[in-house]
């Protein structure tokens, strides 16, 4: 039984809940993984919808971000990085001067987020939209091809169906290559998903690579493939309307010798902020959002 604050379900509704989206996603051929942690009810339920999915008879099989999970349930983990990555890079990038925003030092922000990442890890599901999916491009093609090479990316808003024609004329404006930089690369989706509009999207993206593969029409760009990254549909459904919720990186905290982990409010603090795909769409302190546009949009693409 996972309850939490008078928000009971069984773990017999938990199952019967879960197993027709599993169906759904093992008719479609849909590559899922299940990226519920921080949306969870809670751990109990959390652990209790793993296993299921764990000994569900499905191809491809539906990993999990969660490390602790995977090895539990001896299958890799696969997760991708979070818009505060790219969020804090920026932010950092204005320690000296808190409220200048400057176009060229956003895009090196977009560059030190992925050239720190892959310090690491072998390859990045790159969030394209924190500020906006145009400026990514601008600072990507500043990569090293190797580099280049290592990155995908991952659609967290605005129409999973026309985010493929949005980088392939970023890429033809930038003078960018679409077989290498677009048809090469796997795309995640993984905003708000459900078993429906994964559905749609899955069908959506099995045509157009079958028409680019085939050569049957001129100027259709289409990736190597595409992976859904499902959290709170997995995790915390409880069959009523979720709230649109999210909790970002709100500012970074200044000590006297410009280092993080001070206290205090003034003077001594880096807001931090985000769009997204969807116009007009800001988060982050009022006290920015008008320098924050005005940088982002003077960025020539």
């Amino acid at each position: 039984m996972a309850v939490l604050t008078g928000v009971s379900v069984s773990d017999e509704e938990l199952s019967t809940t879960l197993l027709p989206k599993l169906e759904c996603y093992k008719a479609c051929r849909a590559n899922v993984t299940e990226f519920g942690t921080r949306r969870r009810l809670n751990q109990h339920s959390h652990f209790l919808i793993s296993e299921i999915i764990s000994n569900f008879d499905i191809v491809p099989p539906i990993y999990t971000s969660n490390v602790y999970l995977s090895l539990r349930n001896n299958t890799p983990p696969r997760g991708t990085c979070a818009h505060e990555w790219f969020m804090f890079f920026e932010a950092q990038s204005r320690l000296q001067e808190p409220t200048r925003f400057n176009p060229e030092a956003l895009k090196k922000s977009i560059c030190l987020a992925l050239e720190s990442w892959l310090s690491v890890y072998q390859s990045i599901f790159a969030l394209t939209d924190v500020f906006t999916t145009p400026v990514f491009f601008t600072a990507y093609q500043q990569l090293s091809p190797s580099l280049q090479s290592r990155i995908h990316y991952r659609c967290d808003s605005g129409s999973e169906l026309e985010y493929v024609d949005v980088i392939a004329a970023t890429l033809h404006k930038l003078g960018l290559s679409i077989d290498e930089h677009l048809s090469s690369k796997m795309i995640m989706f993984s905003n708000s998903l459900n078993p429906s509009k994964v559905s749609e999207i899955q069908l959506f993206y099995e045509e157009r690579i079958t028409k680019a593969k085939a050569g049957g029409q001129t100027g259709v760009a289409a990736p190597k493939g595409v992976l859904f990254g499902v959290g709170t549909n997995f995790t915390n459904d409880l069959q009523y309307a979720s709230l649109d919720l999210v909790i970002k990186l709100n500012r970074l905290l200044v000590g006297e010798e410009i280092g993080i982990g001070a206290s205090g409010h003034g003077e001594g603090q880096v807001y931090a902020f985000k769009l997204s795909d969807v116009k007009a769409k800001f988060i982050g302190d009022e006290s920015i959002r008008s320098q924050a546009f005005a940088c982002v949009d003077s960025i020539e693409i």
